[in-house]
């Protein structure tokens, strides 16, 4: 057994795990290191005894979140998870009759397959967790781990709990995927890495990291991940899902990491995160805001390539675009950022919220905005937006809020709508040049616009809507 073989692992020694498929739940309890080459986690087990399509097993009661924080179908508040040949079956409500590709619970906690399992490999999760991280300076390198049916908030994979704390835990070169709630989540500490790393499937989150509300929690890197196709079980993206969102930290750095196909946010930084740094990231296909800033003080957001995102929430307001700086300052500096066919580029708002920070010294310049409006888009559309809901300060000289050098693509000819907003409406360019919002911005012509895309690896045109 795996936890065996950490039990016997002397404090700072190193561990290499054996390359066989483990099916339980371990715990780390002091600093070490655990690399592998081929080991494999699962949180499931194989059920083979089976009365037609039901099974002789039962599964005990999971807690979940509930129905409140889900979206349309309800369907967050279910956490089982029953696997036939790999493939996830989607879960039907308990008592219904499901069909093909999918599953449900009957009243004695019987799964219920919609297919028969008899010459099919059938796994159903039984554990919530793959491993607690309970130490500082543990390495965790090279692991498969898949199938945890945990719940929000937490993850497959956990540094700490939400009452003791450790720091400098090192996750790296991991495949982490298939979990009922999060799939990755450091509970506050300092000092972490997050390297090169595969995060993907999860039920509401890709990666969590909920620092602690002194702003203790400090100095970690996320870099060179993928995190992909998150919120599989439907969370309410405004609760929170998507691929990555940390709260409370200071000076994190999330560096050249690859964010798509989230049913969420796509990098969601909230809740006086203080000194983030955003760059090299590439994010795009994602259901809700590509890179969120909220109720942030200092951040530099810088060298990201975001597009196609933000489409699934539909933006509203200022909401739509790829980038959002919300309700944050102190310092947000914005730049050299290429955002394409997004319902808005970037947008600067402040809204009457008890938690807001004052929208001071944000500067917005040198980055590269392409806009496609389609006739559905219920946004503003602004390609550059700076807009407030309440008598705020946002314009005020004193704020120090400003932009310059940006560079904009746009299939409509000028003036149309609301296409740039600075204290109100600007349909044309040379008008919002004229505000602290632009100073020197242009426009890029056709062939400017095809090869800054090529260069950055996007699509010189919008996808069909």
């Amino acid at each position: 057994m795996l936890q065996t073989l950490i039990d016997g692992t002397p404090t700072g020694g190193t561990l290499t795990v054996p390359a066989c498929l483990y099916r339980e739940e371990v715990t780390v309890p002091r600093s070490m290191t655990l690399t592998t080459s081929g080991a494999e986690i699962r949180g499931s087990d194989v059920w083979t005894s089976w009365s037609g399509n039901v099974s002789t097993q039962t599964l005990p009661v999971f807690w979940s979140y509930g129905p409140a924080v889900c979206g349309g179908d309800l369907r967050c508040a279910l956490v089982e998870q029953v696997f036939v040949d790999g493939a996830a079956q989607y879960q039907r409500p308990d008592g219904s009759s499901p069909s093909g590709g999918q599953f449900a619970m009957d009243s004695g906690r019987h799964v219920v397959l919609g297919s028969n399992p008899s010459g099919h490999v059938v796994e159903v999760s039984t554990r919530a967790y793959w491993m607690h991280v309970y130490a500082n300076d543990v390495t965790v390198n090279g692991f498969r781990m898949k199938h945890s049916i945990v719940t929000a908030q937490h993850g497959g994979l956990e540094v700490g709990n939400d009452s003791v704390v450790y720091d400098r835990a090192t996750i790296s070169n991991n495949v982490l995927s298939d979990t009922s709630g999060g799939v990755l989540e450091l509970h506050r500490g300092s000092g972490h890495r997050v390297v090169g790393n595969n995060i993907s499937r999860g039920g509401q989150l890709g990666m969590g990291y909920g620092g602690a509300a002194d702003g203790s929690s400090a100095g970690t890197l996320i870099q060179g991940n993928a995190i992909h196709d998150n919120n599989t079980e439907d969370f309410d993206p405004g609760w929170e899902a998507g691929g990555l969102k940390t709260c409370f930290t200071r000076n994190i750095s999330v560096d050249a990491n690859t964010v798509y196909g989230n049913k969420g946010a796509g990098l969601w930084f909230d809740c006086n995160v203080t000194g983030a740094v955003v760059t090299n990231n590439v994010v795009h296909h994602n259901w809700a805001i590509g890179i969120f800033i909220e109720t942030v003080s200092g951040a530099t957001v810088a060298y990201n390539e975001v597009w196609e995102t933000t489409w699934g929430s539909g933006g509203g307001w200022a909401y739509g675009g790829g980038i959002v700086v919300s309700s944050s300052g102190n310092g947000i500096d914005v730049h050299h950022n290429t955002v394409a066919w997004t319902p808005d580029g970037v947008s600067v708002l402040e809204q009457n919220r008890a938690d807001r920070i004052e929208t001071t010294g944000v500067y917005v310049h040198e980055n590269d905005i392409f806009q496609a409006r389609y006739a559905s888009d219920t946004s503003d559309a602004m390609m550059l937006g700076w807009a407030c809901d309440y008598s705020c300060l946002m314009f005020d000289t004193a704020s120090n809020n400003r932009g310059a050098l940006n560079r904009y693509w746009n299939r409509d000819a000028q003036p149309t709508w609301c296409r740039f907003t600075w204290a109100g409406c600007k349909s044309d360019l040379a008008s919002f040049n004229a505000t602290p919002g632009e100073e020197g911005g242009v426009y890029l012509t056709d062939a400017q616009k095809d090869a800054v895309l090529t260069s950055a690896g996007i699509p010189t045109a919008p996808e069909s809507r």
